[in-house]
């Protein structure tokens, strides 16, 4: 893809992205115009860099649209799935701290038993609608969590220690 098409698929389906993996060198316009972009269209989302360059000017002048890290061509897989799950944690973290202000009286409610309070939010959620047949990680995901539900369910299996079908079945 090129910077152009990039910055327009994201704006148009900017619900569906967690995290974004962004190469600096591209046709059209490069990394750095979706940067800008990104920024001037108010789109926050962590940004992974992919780059060739490790000069500093090129790392000085990408960074202050503060992306989240910038990973060195060509990938070590590993490092790249690091800086990923980092990026979407980091996301994860900011969701939990700006439910945390907004409900804090039921954020507080919810503390205690090592889980996060956004999977005790759900927990909750999944209690209160049981018996509702519609109710899956989709739909949490669109109402609760606002991540991916892909995501959403490997967190809730770290956390609740059973998979999400399993834990509604039992």
């Amino acid at each position: 893809h090129d910077g152009l098409e990039g910055i327009n698929v994201i704006e148009e389906n900017k619900s569906d992205y967690d995290v974004l993996l962004l190469d600096l060198i591209m046709p059209k316009k490069d990394g750095i115009y979706v940067l800008e972009q990104l920024k001037k269209k108010g789109i926050d989302k962590p940004v992974v860099i992919g780059t060739s360059f490790n000069a500093d000017e090129t790392i000085a002048r990408v960074s202050k649209y503060n992306p989240k890290h910038f990973v060195l061509k060509p990938f070590d897989m590993i490092d790249l799935e690091e800086k990923l799950f980092d990026a979407v944690n980091s996301l994860w973290e900011d969701i939990e701290k700006e439910s945390k202000m907004m409900h804090k009286s039921e954020a507080e409610m919810y503390e205690g038993e090592n889980k996060s309070n956004v999977i005790q939010q759900i927990l909750k959620f999944i209690d209160e609608n049981l018996h509702d047949e519609e109710l899956s990680l989709k739909k949490i995901s669109r109402e609760i969590a606002f991540l991916n539900p892909t995501y959403l369910g490997r967190i809730f299996c770290n956390e609740v220690g059973v998979s999400f079908p399993k834990y509604v079945a039992d």
